[in-house]
Formats: structure tokens, C-alpha cells, sequence
């Protein structure tokens, strides 16, 4: 029979988090992991009283590999034979002492965390005030003696605090009957509006399990708040605390502090603790203490916006005005109609070619005049109640769109910027948007007929009118090389640079001869075109190599300068 005598029970904590955990006999020598399973885990049926206890070795000596929790559960149940003689190390001494109430705190609820690094994915727990006030408070920061070699040193508070930690974790993501939605219930932590101090504040132990459904909710309500619209638009917004039936959904009271519907009254208490949780997240809802009642339209506007959105997160029922969901989709709508005949000169020549306007608004369909609009400007209102309509305004995008108008109205706008509008819808070259033109892209610009043709054109080469073939080419074009011809005639017309690319042989020489004659019948009375310094040879006389139709012979081929771009 196996008499192994007094035993000595040492603890390690590894890097991974796990925990090694061995025995040594009274000559200090470990023994083998296969003589004592039974002995430590006599009665631990989750491993199957050690038989699916993982081995491995330290420094040669046989030991046991222990998740943090597990290594909870084996010092909170005590479950090694008791008819042993065993013989307890300093740190695990302090495992069996600490183990009890770091078991029940973890199995009893999970309790609630310390948000601090949730961001960072991190959740932690403090210790529970049953495990700090066992010992005294210069017991935690005395250094641990550890059995194994550890990579770090620790001190008793760290020790017991990463043991905490790693069991509750694990506990949560393995163990725990809601482990499937542990994560979930921490990826919408993490996302939620809410900051960690905010959190920490609102959640205590009972609302915590309420939020995360391990603990039922006893009362036989729910606790909610609405907000409701002053009914002309004038005057403060209401806030009502109101209590929903979970029997019969229909049936919402609201609260005042008296008394409640029968069955109800005894709850009374936890509708005013809730309120006061409520106003640790949002501070502005309270006033000496208590849930205001009316607000003002800033605050009914953040309310809205946010505050509504965080304690919805936190479980909160909140009653809105029906008609906000609708208006979070409605925008102010800034119309910029191109005027025919412009005060600035010419209608357009050119990129830099100014364009005034006619300026019209519109919300949710109602349409504003301008002097309406200046109005809400100066107003600086979020929310306003508009021929029987409430909307929304973005006052940054209003005094935006204000300062546009006035550049507008004083210098005009480009034409340049009017035509990224139209045909890039503000995107530059590399398809990103541009940050300068996104005031520019909020707003619809409505275009003459003149300028509607232009952009046809620019759209579609096929819109152009077809020129005729200056008589002083020798030679035809074919239809394609018209139309390249009549292309960058247009473009000049209108002021714009071009490229003309094609494969090669098939006439862009011969299109750019044509289009410098037009140039120089149309233009060039008394000019010359330019040329390069080595190229001052009249274009009548120049003779290409390429082909320009029937019966042209081979000849020497000439440069011909390209017209300087325009800016």
C-alpha cells in the first residue's frame, strides 16, 4: 500500500496565466504526478478526480497544470483526501485561506468589474472587502516566498489579485453557464457610449446581474422615461419617469412619487434608486438630488442625441416623440440655383469663370426663404418648430453653409468648383473625397440651360457639333479625326486644357494640324501661333508622314507644337 507520509503541497504561477501545482514528500523530492492524483483531487468530479488533469514538468519535477480557476476550485472545495497529512507552503497557505470567499464572490454573480482598460480589451476585478479585511493592510505589499521559480516577483496583493482575475476570466469564457455570451456582453461594452468611469458608476452588484441575465428582475415593472415635445414649440420639454406592466405591456404609468398601482408599492424604493443611477451617467438630468422635470431645448437635444442612446444601452426604456426617428433621417436642404446672366462679366470663360446664384431652402419639405434661414442662423438652434413640423438643424453645418453663401454672394463661386461638383461628385483624382469641397457636395447645385448643355458636352463627345475641315489642310479627315478636331475646339472655346491620346497611327498629328488652322483662321489675324524657336516655318507648308487620305504622297515630317495649356 502506498503510505507517501507527511506532504508538502507547492504552487507556481506560470507565464500563460495556468498555475503548476506539485507535492514533495519529508526529503523534499516531488513526487510522481501518477502516485497522487487520487490523493489531491480525491473528490473533484469536474476532473474526473484527476484523471484529466494535465502533467508537465518543471525543472525535472513532476507537477500538474492548472487554469486559474481550476486551481480556485481545488483550494475552495478542499477536495484532497483527508486522511493525508499535508503540510502547506507560505503562498499555499495563502491560496487556502483567500480561496473560499474568491470562489463564492465568482459563483454566487459575477461581480462587477473594473472598467478601467476595457478599451484596451481588458477587464479586471478588485478584490471582494471579505478577502482585503482578512488579513492587515501591510500583509498585502509584504513580498511572497514562492515554491517555483517565477519570472517575476510578487507581493501578496499581486499574487492574489492575478489568481482573482485569471479565475474570473476563465470562469466567464469557459465555465460559467452564460459563457457563450460573455464576449458579446463585452464587444457591446466596448462599443457603447459609454466611458469606463461612467460605467463603473451606474453599475452596482444587483444591477450588474440584472443587465447581464444572471439574476432574475423581481420587480413586476419596468422602469422607463419619457420625453415629451412642448405642443406649440414654446417652452420647456417634460421628462417623465414611467413604469411599464411586464404582465400586460399596454398598461404604463407614470410616476410621481405616490402611490403606486397595488403590488407595485413595495418596489417604490428601486424606482427612485434607479432614477439616481441614471444621473451618475447623465449628471444634467439631476437637481438637488432629484430627476428634473422640464429641461430646456439644449438639453431635450442631447438628450436626444445621446444620453437617450446610453441609458437605452444600460436598459432603460425610453418613450421618444414619434416623429424623432423620422427626423434623424431629414437634413436642411441648401439649393444653389446658377443665375442666366452673371454680374461678374461673361456667363463663363474659362475655370475661373465666377457664377452667381439664387439661393433656396428646404426642411423635411417645407421650403424656407433666405431671410428664414438667416434667422435660424442667428438663432443657433438644434431643434425648431416650423410650420407645425419640429426639425433638426447641425448649427456648424448651417454657419458653414452661411459663410459659403456670403463667399458666394461677394466673389461668386468658380466654375471649376461648380464642375468637380457636377461631374466628380467631389472626389479627386484618386477617388478619395475632398474634405475643402464637402460643404460643396451638401449643397444641390440647380444649373442653367447654357451651363447644362456645356456639361452634356464634357459628359459625351458625341454632343459636340461635327466643325468643318479648315480648306487649307491638304488633305481629308476621317469622321473620328473630325471629331477629335471639333473636341479640343470645343475645349478651347470653353477654356479648358486637354490631352488627346489615341494608338499611335491613328492621326493625332494631323487632328492637331487642323485644329491650329482653325485656330489661325478664327484667331490668328495679324498673331502668329506659338511655335518653338527651331519651328518657324508657316503651318501651310507643313507636311506630315502620317495619312490624311486618298492621294497623299510620303513626305519629310515637321514638329508641330501643341497650343499652351489653359489654366
Amino acid at each position: 500500500m502506498f503510505n507517501p507520509g507527511k506532504l508538502k503541497i507547492k504552487i507556481a504561477a506560470l507565464e500563460n496565466g495556468s498555475y503548476a501545482l506539485g507535492a514533495v514528500n519529508e526529503d523534499n523530492a516531488f513526487l510522481n504526478t501518477n502516485h497522487i492524483r487520487r490523493l489531491l483531487f480525491n473528490w473533484d468530479d469536474a476532473s474526473f478526480y484527476g484523471t484529466k488533469m494535465a502533467t508537465d514538468t518543471m525543472d525535472g519535477n513532476p507537477v500538474f497544470i492548472l487554469d486559474a480557476w481550476g486551481l480556485l476550485n481545488f483550494f475552495a472545495k478542499e477536495s484532497f483526501n483527508s486522511f493525508i497529512e499535508w503540510e502547506w507552503s507560505e503562498i499555499s497557505s495563502l491560496c487556502l485561506a483567500a480561496a473560499p470567499v474568491l470562489h463564492e464572490s465568482i459563483e454566487a454573480g459575477i461581480p462587477v468589474p473594473d472598467f478601467t482598460n476595457l478599451q484596451l480589451d481588458s477587464i479586471g476585478w478588485k478584490l471582494p472587502e471579505e478577502v482585503e479585511e482578512e488579513f492587515v493592510p501591510s500583509f498585502w505589499e509584504e513580498s511572497i516566498a514562492l515554491d517555483l521559480p517565477s519570472p517575476d516577483a510578487e507581493t501578496n496583493r499581486t499574487f492574489i489579485e492575478k489568481w482573482y482575475n485569471g479565475a474570473a476570466n476563465m470562469y466567464l469564457k469557459n465555465y460559467s453557464p452564460m459563457h457563450h455570451k460573455w464576449s458579446e456582453a463585452v464587444g457591446a461594452l466596448k462599443d457603447s457610449r459609454l466611458s469606463p468611469e461612467e460605467l463603473q458608476a451606474f453599475f452596482d452588484k444587483e444591477s450588474w446581474q440584472e443587465w447581464l441575465g444572471t439574476k432574475p428582475d423581481p420587480k413586476p415593472f419596468t422602469i422607463g422615461l419619457r420625453l415629451t415635445e412642448p405642443p406649440d414649440g414654446n417652452g420647456p420639454w417634460v421628462l417623465d419617469v414611467t413604469l411599464r406592466s411586464k404582465r400586460d405591456e399596454n398598461i404604463v404609468e407614470t410616476y410621481t412619487g405616490k402611490k403606486l398601482p397595488r403590488g407595485w408599492n413595495k418596489y417604490a424604493s428601486e424606482v427612485v434608486r434607479a432614477t439616481k443611477r441614471w444621473q451618475l451617467v447623465v449628471p444634467w438630468l439631476g437637481e438637488n438630488g432629484r430627476l428634473k422635470r422640464e429641461i430646456s431645448e439644449t438639453d431635450a437635444w442631447e438628450f436626444l442625441t445621446d444620453a437617450s442612446e446610453k441609458l437605452l444601452f444600460l436598459g432603460v426604456e425610453i418613450l421618444l416623440p414619434s416623429w424623432w426617428l423620422a427626423l434623424k433621417e431629414s437634413s436642411l436642404k441648401v439649393k444653389a440655383k446658377v443665375k442666366s446672366q452673371s454680374n461678374r462679366g461673361p456667363s463663363y470663360v474659362g475655370l475661373k469663370a465666377l457664377m452667381d446664384f439664387d439661393w433656396r431652402f428646404s426642411l423635411n419639405g417645407k421650403e424656407l426663404t433666405e431671410a428664414e434661414f438667416e434667422e435660424l442662423v442667428d438663432q443657433k438652434r438644434r431643434l425648431v418648430f416650423i410650420r407645425g413640423q419640429w426639425v433638426k438643424l447641425d448649427p456648424a453645418f448651417i454657419k458653414q453653409i452661411q459663410v459659403l453663401m456670403e463667399t458666394a454672394n461677394e466673389k461668386g463661386i468658380q466654375l471649376s468648383d461648380l464642375l468637380q461638383q457636377e461631374l466628380l461628385n467631389g472626389e479627386d483624382e484618386g477617388g478619395d473625397i475632398d474634405a475643402e469641397n464637402d460643404d460643396m457636395l451638401r449643397i444641390q447645385f440647380e444649373l442653367n440651360q447654357e451651363l447644362r448643355k456645356m456639361i452634356g458636352r464634357l459628359r459625351e463627345a458625341k454632343n459636340i457639333s461635327i466643325l468643318p475641315v479648315p480648306a487649307e489642310l491638304q488633305g481629308d479627315l476621317r469622321p473620328y479625326q473630325k471629331l477629335g478636331m471639333s473636341w479640343l475646339l470645343f475645349l478651347r472655346e470653353h477654356g479648358f486644357g486637354a490631352c488627346l491620346a489615341d494608338d499611335m497611327g491613328l492621326g493625332k498629328t494631323v487632328q492637331m494640324i487642323a485644329y491650329l488652322l482653325h485656330v489661325k483662321n478664327k484667331e490668328g489675324a495679324g498673331k502668329e501661333l506659338p511655335v518653338t524657336s527651331s519651328d518657324e516655318q508657316k503651318i501651310e507648308t507643313i507636311i506630315v508622314e502620317e495619312e490624311v487620305g486618298p492621294g497623299v504622297s510620303d513626305a519629310e515630317d515637321t514638329l508641330v507644337p501643341t497650343p499652351e495649356p489653359v489654366s
